[in-house]
């Protein structure tokens, strides 16, 4: 699994996804997309922002599964090799986040 998109740094994308490889932090978009070229051949699941989906769409090998909206916008594409079975369609960031927050904000603090 790849991810580009800078909404999912690696501590999101091993919880949501269980995986710990590969994201980055702070990493800009256009770098993102080189990571995309460089790794995709060992890659089945790419997570991409809207911006970046014309370099992933671009590759015959992937296929859009999934988008995740937030206030009625796509934020996430996942995008598959097509032997890969995933959920399709639109899911509402707001299940996701919430999840989250239910198991994690109670740990952090600013004070």
């Amino acid at each position: 699994m790849l991810a580009i998109s800078g909404s999912v740094e690696p501590p999101v994308l091993f919880y949501y996804f269980g995986r710990s490889q590969y994201s980055f932090f702070d990493l800009p978009s256009e770098q993102a997309v080189g990571k995309f070229y460089e790794l995709k051949d060992e890659m089945d699941v790419i997570l991409c922002s809207p911006s970046q989906a014309s370099a992933v769409a671009s590759d015959p090998g992937f296929e859009k599964r999934a988008v995740v909206v937030s206030e009625g916008e796509p934020r996430l594409l996942i995008y598959t090799r097509p032997h890969v079975e995933i959920p399709t369609g639109v899911v509402e960031a707001g299940d996701f986040n919430s999840a989250f927050d239910r198991e994690y904000a109670w740990r952090v603090s600013f004070r």
